[in-house]
């Protein structure tokens, strides 16, 4: 098996963001980083510059974490300078951290900068959990079969022997016959990473017996219901990610047994959500994360959001009505101040009284009542139509009217025309009748003179 260097454990110490599904972790991503590359010179037994980072509190105090702000750190600063400057960090290193180490440590300062329960495992408040204080030392054989696994083994802190095994930096796959040296410090393994290994449901069997395991990571492996088994009897159990398991609704009547579970992650695993709720509430205080775009947590959270809206709309059709009533409060209230202003202007004699309104045609001018006026005004739209059509046929008649009136006169015209033509055609023939008349008289009378004298002159 090939052994595993402390320089190669430097540079390994990191967990890609592709399988990475919760926040960075202060003890169990940035703590390894910082112990292996600062605690030689920042440390419990050496302060250079005055700057400590072996615990949380100190790098707090420190000033060189500005949580939210990675720009402003001056730690992430330092460690991203040149070798060759003498602000560097780490000093007497040839290079600067892994790439992949420096984004760990940008991400959890832009995170907030979170220490967990730090405070509690490195001695602050450690009387909340002896246990963990009064863990016995595993011993030398021990931790060196542990460390032969090639796995990164470490204690988590200067005041306790618990332990963290991390089996992700390791050459090769880690599979289930390297489970079984496990059991050499079943005590102490406080803290076991086996995400994205080769273990198998059977090899499970071999954690059973870590009775103070708290943490458990087995995200991304092949796990199903029936190595959820082998784990009900980790009593001391908080932490379980089985993100990308082959978990199913049937497993979680294992983890019910779990009474001291706080944190289960479930993401992409073919569980259900009522399955996950009921499980969420037969166990105190644990919170199941299903990821966000689970089915049953969309559906969730529109329900929330569907729920949430109609209250609102609510509350702005209560408030609509409510504005509406002050309204008409406030407008009643202003004619009534302006009426009292001026019947009281009318009685100091500065205005007249206001003139009534005499009644049209000797009718008693009477107002329509509200409701006329509003029905007036609100005609049916069949009724309005048939007035405009009867109009525009009333207009149209007065126009054939008015097309119709000069013909009429025209031909009166014509007509009397015609007659008074027919009287002087009349009064001609008359006229030439009186003096045909006349001449014919005369001739006679001609005549008659013409022959007196002849008949004188026959008598004589």
């Amino acid at each position: 098996m090939k052994r595993i260097t402390p320089l190669a454990i430097l540079l390994t110490v990191t967990f890609l963001s592709s399988t990475r599904v919760h926040a960075v972790s202060y003890l169990e991503d940035i703590k390894p980083i910082l112990k292996k590359n600062c605690y030689g010179c920042h440390g419990e037994e050496k302060d250079k510059g005055d700057l400590r980072l072996h615990l949380a509190s100190l790098i707090e105090e420190s000033g060189m974490i500005e949580a939210g702000d990675p720009g402003s750190s001056t730690l992430l600063t330092r460690i991203t300078l040149a070798v060759d400057d003498d602000e560097f960090m780490p000093k007497g290193a040839d290079a600067p951290l892994p790439k992949e180490q420096i984004d760990l440590i940008r991400e959890w300062i832009a995170a907030g900068a979170d220490y967990g329960n730090a405070a509690e495992i490195e001695g602050t408040e450690v009387k909340e959990t002896p246990w963990i204080e009064l863990l016995p030392e595993a011993s030398p054989e021990a931790m060196k079969q542990l460390k032969e696994t090639g796995a990164l083994v470490l204690r988590l802190a200067n005041n306790t022997q618990a332990i963290n095994v991390d089996f992700r930096f390791r050459d090769g796959d880690t599979t289930d016959d390297l489970l079984p040296v496990l059991g050499q410090a079943t005590e102490q393994l406080v803290w076991l990473n086996l995400a994205g290994s080769k273990v198998t449901d059977g090899g499970l069997s071999a954690l059973a017996a870590l009775k103070n395991l708290t943490r458990l990571h087995l995200e991304k492996t092949a796990i199903t219901d029936a190595g959820i088994q082998h784990l009900t009897g980790l009593e001391r159990l908080e932490y379980l990610n089985l993100y990308g398991t082959q978990i199913t609704d049937a497993g979680l009547e294992f983890i019910k047994n779990l009474k001291n579970l706080k944190k289960l992650y479930l993401w992409q695993a073919p569980v259900g959500y009522e399955a996950a709720m009921a499980l969420q509430e037969a166990v105190p205080g644990l919170e199941v994360n299903l990821g966000e775009d689970h089915p049953g947590v969309v559906r969730a959270r529109a329900t929330k959001q569907v729920e949430r809206s109609k209250s609102d709309l609510e509350d702005a059709i209560r408030r609509a009505e409510e504005a509406q009533k002050d309204k008409e409060a406030a407008e009643a209230s202003l004619a009534e101040g302006e009426k009292t202003i001026q019947e009281l202007d009318v009685a100091e004699g500065k205005a007249e009284p206001a003139a009534e309104e005499a009644p049209a045609e000797g009718e008693a001018a009477e107002e329509k009542p509200a409701e006329e006026e509003a029905a007036e005004e609100e005609k049916p739209a069949e009724e309005e139509e048939a007035e405009e059509e009867e109009a525009e046929e009333e207009e149209a008649e007065e126009e054939a009217a008015e097309e119709e009136e000069p013909a009429e006169e025209e031909a009166a015209e014509e007509e009397a025309a015609e007659e008074e033509a027919a009287e002087e055609e009349a009064a001609e023939e008359e006229a030439a009748e009186e003096e045909e008349a006349a001449e014919e008289e005369a001739a006679e009378e001609k005549a008659a003179e013409e022959e007196e004298p002849a008949e004188e002159e026959a008598a004589e």
